[in-house]
């Protein structure tokens, strides 16, 4: 959702049309290309579909959704994306406030857009939701013991430290209440 355009075919398309989003199937992109001239300042990966589609369309923005971790065509269009974007782009991941949130985060980092920084991902955010949170699994707590990661780690401590987490989706229930 946002601004991404791309040659397919030989033909530009401006996504941004499409203001509530679309979906690149895996044939899609195989063929396409991101076009070289781009308005995008800012990529924001989104986790969660419920959040993704909450948030609106904002000129100059790229919104993707996740779906968990991005498949091999996915990360291969992106990493080809992030070429053509060059240094002017800020990159933010949101998602949830647990082990696979932590791991999805690092994985973007590490596999696509190494100057990921995290968004609504914070001590902040986790005490803010706190009472939607809901208890880890001892096995999972183990595991995100062992994670180190200096953009989240005080929330990693948190979550450690509380034996919560807090999904993505509990962001939008304030909006009910």
């Amino acid at each position: 959702k946002g601004n991404l355009n791309i040659i397919l075919e030989g033909k530009e398309v401006d996504l941004s049309l499409l203001t509530y989003g679309t979906v690149l199937n895996s044939e899609t992109l195989k063929k396409a290309e991101p076009a070289s001239k781009q308005r995008i300042k800012k990529i924001i990966t989104v986790e969660n579909k419920a959040n993704f589609v909450s948030m609106p369309y904002e000129e100059g923005t790229l919104l993707l959704f996740t779906h968990g971790f991005f498949s091999p065509l996915e990360r291969d269009f992106l990493k080809r994306l992030e070429r053509v974007l060059g240094e002017n782009v800020t990159y933010f991941h949101t998602g949830d406030l647990d082990y696979g949130g932590i791991r999805i985060f690092q994985y973007i980092r590490r596999e696509i857009f190494p100057k990921l920084r995290p968004f609504q991902m914070s001590v902040e955010q986790y005490r803010k939701y706190e009472y939607n949170a809901i208890e880890i699994e001892t096995s999972t707590l183990e595991k995100l013991k062992k994670i180190k990661e200096p953009l989240l780690q005080d929330l990693i401590d948190l979550i450690c430290e509380k034996k919560k987490v807090i999904e993505q989706e509990s962001f939008l229930m304030e909006h009910f209440v």
